[in-house]
């Protein structure tokens, strides 16, 4: 199968354990790009704090941001499109968090927001390269696009994800300590295949590469879904191969035997 899309998840997947992309894999995605194969990343970051390895990549087409909610043009950085979580159904999950005491952000297109800084929100900063912005009521934010609780207890975990309302609401856990709540339309694969149809690429065309929940519905859309040595397990089995790690060039690995 000749593939004209490829969709990649970032942390994880496109970057090692010391975020950055390996030699291999910008060779790997040069040659994708050459043969005129075109290359989305696909994130639960902002758009702004990916900026880096898109130019370093050199990618001109869209992009996927905060798991779907934003796609942006990278060529001038303009939205191509965007899904905010209604104002009551984010509120009501704020509160859910704020009674079991754990550290809560919301983000919308530019930037993300808490109502102090805990030590938990350091990981996010340096993984990002934004400053968090503290503001006295995270309610009062009008526009967002996710909701983002940080604690590595199960228990915690589990109260959150039974107090969402799944038929209104997408509530899935991200890395080791990450819960993240958005629109129940949005997920990485609804925006694979917005990118998909606008080109007018078949599902079948498409390769997706993941590690986490986040990337389930990427993998399922794509015509080949890959997932990381060090993907889940429940990612593993929904995909159709399994490559090697993010630090050991997992990513090139797969480009090199599906795509070139």
């Amino acid at each position: 199968m000749g593939y004209k899309l490829v969709g990649i998840d970032l942390d994880g997947t496109l970057l090692n354990n010391q975020h950055k992309v390996d030699r291999d894999t910008i060779e790997a995605i040069r040659e994708c790009k050459n043969k005129g194969v075109k290359i989305v990343l696909a994130t639960g970051r902002l758009y702004r704090s990916i900026r880096e390895y898109v130019h370093l990549l050199e990618l001109e087409n869209e992009q996927i941001a905060l798991n779907g909610a934003a796609i942006i043009n990278s060529a001038d950085h303009s939205v191509f499109s965007e899904k905010l979580l209604p104002v009551d159904y984010y509120r009501q999950v704020i509160r859910n968090g704020r009674k079991r005491g754990i550290p809560v952000m919301v983000f919308d297109s530019t930037g993300y927001y808490s109502e102090k800084y805990h030590e938990a929100i350091k990981k996010m900063e340096m993984m990002c390269h934004l400053n968090v912005e503290v503001i006295p009521d995270i309610e009062a934010i009008k526009y967002v696009s996710k909701v983002l609780f940080i604690t590595q207890d199960n228990m915690k975990i589990d109260s959150i994800k039974e107090a969402v309302d799944y038929e209104k609401l997408n509530c899935i856990r991200t890395g080791f300590d990450y819960i993240e709540v958005f629109d129940k339309t949005v997920n990485k694969g609804a925006a694979i295949r917005t990118i998909s149809e606008e080109y007018g690429i078949d599902s079948k065309e498409v390769l997706a590469i993941g590690d986490s929940e986040n990337d389930m519905e990427m993998i399922q859309y794509a015509g080949m879904g890959i997932a990381m040595g060090n993907a889940y397990k429940k990612i593993k089995d929904v995909s159709d191969a399994v490559t090697d790690t993010n630090n050991r060039s997992g990513v090139a690995k797969a480009l090199y035997h599906y795509v070139l």
